[in-house]
C-alpha cells in the first residue's frame, strides 16, 4: 500500500535560481578568499618575526663572545703597561745602548765589506783592460 500525498509543490522560476545561485558564489569566494589571506600571512609573519629573533640572538651572541675577547686583550695591555712602568730607567737605557752598538758593529762590518768589494771591483776593471789592450 502506498500513501502520496499530493500536496501542491511551490514553483520557482528559472530567473530566481540564476539570482540565487549567483548571489552564492559571490558570497562564498570573498568569504574563502579572506580565510585564505589571513591563514596565509600569518604562517609567514611568524616565519619571518622568528627568523628575526633567531639572528638577534646570534648576533647577541657574537657581541658577547666579543667583548669577552676585548676584555681580554685590554687585561694584558694593562699588565705590559705596569711591566714597563715597573722596569727600571736604567735598564730601559742599557738596552737602547746595546741596541745602539750592535747597530755600530753591523755598520763598521758593512763598510769593511763594501770596501772589500769596492777593491775587487777595481782588480776586475784594471784585468779587462788589460785584456783589451
Amino acid at each position: 500500500m502506498r500513501i502520496v500525498e499530493d500536496s501542491p509543490k511551490p514553483t520557482v522560476s528559472v530567473e530566481e535560481l540564476l539570482t540565487l545561485m549567483q548571489t552564492r558564489k559571490q558570497d562564498e569566494p570573498k568569504a574563502a578568499g579572506q580565510a585564505r589571506v589571513a591563514l596565509w600571512n600569518l604562517p609567514l609573519g611568524a616565519i619571518i618575526l622568528g627568523a628575526l629573533v633567531i639572528a638577534l640572538g646570534t648576533m647577541m651572541i657574537v657581541l658577547k663572545s666579543d667583548i669577552a675577547v676585548l676584555k681580554n686583550d685590554m687585561a694584558e695591555l694593562k699588565s705590559l703597561r705596569t711591566q714597563v712602568a715597573v722596569m727600571d730607567p736604567k735598564q730601559q737605557l742599557s738596552a737602547v745602548e746595546t741596541k745602539m752598538e750592535e747597530a755600530k758593529r753591523d755598520r763598521e762590518v758593512l763598510k769593511g765589506q763594501l770596501a772589500q768589494l769596492q777593491t775587487e771591483l777595481d782588480g776586475l776593471k784594471s784585468e779587462r783592460k788589460k785584456g783589451r789592450r
